[in-house]
């Protein structure tokens, strides 16, 4: 009886041995395939103002297998890893590794993890991993130098109202105790710096003149050395510009400046607008204070009137010049640019607004005819983009880009216009303008841009 109760006894033991054997490799097999998860990403998804400097670390559940982490599968705004010059990936921990490019700044990135990656347990991520943040502006920080960043008149401005101030809107705030009137000079040709006083209010510094200007004379622009930003920065030197005065003063708020950046993808072309504006009153009302008309004052002349709208929108000149494909650059001026496919008729400029290079400030063509056979309808088409459902309104509310207007109450109008592949390739407009409360619309500023189509992507926010 006991022999048998024994065997019975090792029977039990063993057979009990074989089901904690097999229960302990299910276990170790469920965990050896449990879901291998991305638990965190540095910069988090979303953030903004990242330093170009700073390492993009990726946290997992478990232990990565290194081999599985290939620097052409991981993609930075679509494109290989491996295509950055100088990338790598380095493992400081078993569970995390660090991506490592030169980073741009003011620039949008997104970063895809593929499905492919595995832990070492032979688990892999399931679905691919993305997430987006953008770089700090190139004109934060006090080691930046102070830039002017918007200026008006603009330049070779032909009709510039003779009440109009001189305004400049810098990249950072202007210390007040680094300007004196004798830092801007107007100068008339052939005259004397026009007498003035210089104000100071945060990035934006005016000169007023103590008249109002000459009727139909040209001015030069010259800004003295010496100013500085609030943290001590140096003022980045900026070249002599001219402007014409108009026949007389205005009344009312005007376009002053404006420029733009453009980010392409493989959907399109988003731009980044910013403008500025200033109220002008006639000189009549800037006369002294009287019981029967008290004298109007504006407390911001950069400020949006209430009942106006700050707008800006795209409109193509397809279908209203003769369109020339977009050559070579060149030094060459418009007048002498060859005809470089025979089929096209020749190309008439009529653009009273041009743009240099994407990311400056818009200048005026001095002497550019006022009058052209297609002047209305330009103006039509125009007008027409500007009232329409895709015009942007632009808001005093910052905006992150290298030229540094990432400010609220700074003064500078910015929003973002998206144009996808459908729109049509050629010369274009970017006008800018501000509707009255009757619905009117102020003389617009135009900036000549060329739609291309197909462009490749460095940088999407999309």
């Amino acid at each position: 009886m006991l022999c048998l109760l024994s065997r019975a006894c090792r029977r039990a033991f063993a057979y009990t041995r074989v089901v904690f054997a097999i229960t302990l490799a299910l276990f170790v097999s469920s965990a050896a395939y449990a879901a291998f998860e991305v638990v965190s990403v540095s910069p988090p998804n979303g953030q903004t103002g990242v330093q170009v400097g700073e390492n993009i670390v990726v946290k997992f559940n478990g232990a990565v297998d290194s081999s599985s982490v290939d620097r052409r599968s991981i993609l930075v705004n679509g494109k290989p890893l491996s295509d950055i010059k100088d990338s790598a990936v380095v493992f400081p921990e078993e569970t995390s590794f660090v991506i490592l490019f030169r980073m741009l700044s003011s620039t949008a990135y997104e970063i895809a993890l593929p499905m492919t990656m595995k832990g070492r347990g032979g688990a892999t991520l399931g679905k691919p991993y993305k997430w987006k943040f953008s770089t700090k502006s190139g004109m934060e920080g006090s080691s930046a130098p102070l830039q002017v960043f918007a200026r008006y008149p603009r330049f070779n401005d032909m009709d510039t109202p003779t009440n109009a101030p001189v305004s400049m809107v810098f990249t950072q705030e202007v210390d007040p105790a680094s300007v004196t009137d004798s830092h801007v000079l107007v100068v008339p040709y052939k005259g004397d710096p026009v007498p003035g006083k210089v104000t100071v209010d945060g990035r934006r510094l005016l000169f007023r003149p103590n008249e109002p200007l000459d009727p139909k004379k040209t001015y030069e622009v010259h800004l003295r050395p010496g100013i500085k930003g609030k943290e001590g920065e140096d003022c980045q030197s900026i070249k002599n510009w001219q402007f014409t005065t108009a026949s007389g003063p205005e009344e009312g708020p005007i376009v002053t400046d404006c420029n733009y950046e453009s980010m392409t993808s493989q959907d399109g072309t988003t731009f980044i607008l910013h403008a500025s504006l200033e109220n002008l009153v006639k000189p009549d009302e800037e006369s002294e204070e009287s019981a029967d008309k008290p004298k109007k004052k504006l407390d911001n002349p950069g400020a949006l009137l209430a009942g106006h709208t700050f707008k800006a929108a795209i409109a193509t000149l397809v279908g209203i010049f003769p369109q020339q494909p977009l050559s070579s650059p060149t030094d060459a001026s418009a007048a002498d640019m060859p005809v470089t496919n025979p089929s096209v008729p020749d190309t008439i400029v009529y653009a009273e607004y041009t743009h240099g290079g994407g990311a400056g400030q818009g200048n005026s063509v001095e002497g550019a005819s006022k009058k052209s056979p297609v002047d209305e309808l330009m103006d039509s088409v125009i007008e027409s983009a500007l009232k329409s459902s895709a015009a942007v309104v632009m808001r005093d509310s910052g905006d992150e880009i290298k030229d540094g207007d990432n400010k609220k109450g700074d003064l500078i109008y910015s929003g973002r216009l998206f144009i996808d592949n459908k729109y049509p390739e050629g010369q274009a407009l970017l006008c800018f303008a501000i509707v009255k409360p009757d619905g009117t619309l102020t003389e617009s500023v135009k900036i000549g841009h060329y739609v291309m189509s197909n462009q490749s992507t460095t940088a999407s926010d999309q």
